[in-house]
């Protein structure tokens, strides 16, 4: 059933990654004799997604090894001991919980997040160095005020 709410969408939430968009999910396309992942879909850079769904048993460090030494996007998700209610909970729980996936190897290549906006790193620094100046001279010209000892008259 996982499988098949993969196959019939087009995005996944993934930890780190954020909103994935991906196309042509196929079910169990063999990569090699060995290794055959429960989907495998197209991420718009041209490059695989292998998708992992893991209700028994869990990728074992062979294949593991096997998606890191070809550098092959690949995630994991946990199903195991999962009861969901009803088929809306599972999409739920396969496209969007961030919980229940591990990544098993990801390019190094940053995707962007929809729902955030790239940050220049040289101006958010200046900024805050600005911030915390003006907050620093406003709390030494109106922040609390020393008490000034009085001084003793000397009379002769």
């Amino acid at each position: 059933m996982a499988k098949q709410i993969i196959i019939e969408n087009s995005a996944i939430h993934i930890p780190t990654y954020g909103h994935i968009s991906y196309s042509n999910p196929v079910k169990e396309k063999s990569i090699n004799s060995f290794v055959r992942p429960d989907v495998t879909v197209n991420l718009d850079d041209e490059k695989c997604l292998y998708v992992e769904i893991l209700v028994s048993n869990p990728v074992d460090s062979e294949k593991e090894k096997f998606y890191c030494d070809h550098c092959y996007n690949c995630i994991e998700i946990n199903l195991k001991g999962y009861e969901f209610t009803s088929k809306d909970e599972l999409v739920k729980e396969v496209l969007f919980n961030d919980l229940n996936k591990k990544i098993i190897y990801w390019q190094k290549k940053i995707i962007n997040k929809p729902e955030e906006t790239p940050v220049e790193d040289s101006n958010f620094l200046l900024k805050g160095l600005a911030f915390l100046g003006v907050i620093g001279v406003g709390y030494m010209m109106f922040g609390p005020k020393k008490k000034q000892k009085k001084r003793k008259e000397n009379y002769f």
